[in-house]
């Protein structure tokens, strides 16, 4: 080809983010909150040192070498450590591993783009051509993307699409994967356990916090309930002993009375045993009178 027939390729390199590019609907903010926090918690359980990114500044490079800090809404670096920090450096770092993007009316054409020489760029093609291993573009309403996600993978150095299992999900690094469900997209932990999207780990925290409010509602009806008892059976056991003490004072007045009458039957008994002495003596003492009387 002649030097007039060449055309001359120009590149559209998909420009950096800036703070106005981030701003997006709830369901926009949510999403990417609800990976970020999940994917923490899946590595902190884990005890990898992964580096989650919330919109984090990514200091990298267009294909030509030319500066370019992209802040990819939900960004996974496996070994860059937990530690907050206001950048993601790729150039002393490395790459992240794994890349998501919440598709916008505004953002969604860059963010499945593939050919650099389209005019709104396209950052799918500079992220797989920067060495993102797996990326991730998803939709939560289903306008822009109707299969709801959409990615690539760099496999041995080639670009493959990032296609769903029979499952559904598409799975990712280190038994990572994710499934669209409506407006969120739902991470599954290596063990193929669901992560708890945000708003269902409030929706917990609130049923918790019911049920704790609950719990101590009966425990203190519980607890009136037990003083309740216990002032029962304190009463109960004062009734208790008054009827002893009125017992113990009947049986003191049955002994006594039985005291008294036996008194009275010894002082009976005595006083007809005086008599039968006193009756005897008379007699004897008539007959010894009669006896004198008799006498010559």
């Amino acid at each position: 080809m002649s030097a007039q027939g060449a055309r001359l390729v120009e590149y559209h390199w998909v420009r950096d983010d800036t703070e106005e590019d981030l701003v997006g609907a709830d369901w926009h903010q949510e999403n990417i909150a609800s990976l970020v926090n999940g994917l923490r918690r899946v590595g902190r359980r884990a005890g990898w040192p992964w580096h989650v990114g919330n919109q984090l500044p990514l200091v990298a490079w267009h294909p030509d070498g030319t500066p370019w800090t992209p802040s990819p809404d939900v960004m996974l670096h496996p070994h860059a450590g937990t530690e907050r920090r206001a950048r993601m450096d790729a150039r002393t770092e490395g790459v992240p591993a794994l890349i998501i993007e919440v598709a916008s009316t505004s953002t969604w054409r860059v963010d499945v783009g593939l050919d650099p020489t389209a005019r709104h760029g396209a950052k799918g093609f500079e992220y797989l051509a920067l060495g993102v291993v797996d990326y991730l573009v998803f939709d939560p309403t289903g306008k822009y993307i109707p299969e709801g996600c959409r990615g690539w993978r760099l496999r041995e150095g080639r670009r493959e699409p990032w296609l769903p299992d029979p499952d559904g999900r598409y799975h990712g690094p280190v038994g990572l994967s994710f499934h669209p469900e409506g407006l969120f997209l739902r991470l599954y932990a290596p063990d193929g356990r669901p992560v708890w999207l945000d708003h269902e780990v409030t929706d917990l925290e609130d049923r918790a916090a019911i049920l704790e409010e609950r719990a101590a509602i009966l425990e203190r009806q519980t607890s009136a309930q037990a003083q309740e008892i216990a002032a029962a059976e304190e009463r109960a056991a004062v009734e208790a002993a008054r009827a002893a003490v009125e017992t113990a004072r009947a049986a003191v007045e049955t002994a006594r009375a039985a005291a008294a009458e036996e008194r009275a039957t010894t002082e009976t008994a005595r006083a007809a045993a005086a008599e039968e002495r006193v009756r005897w003596l008379e007699e004897r003492l008539r007959q010894i009178e009669q006896e004198h009387a008799d006498a010559p």
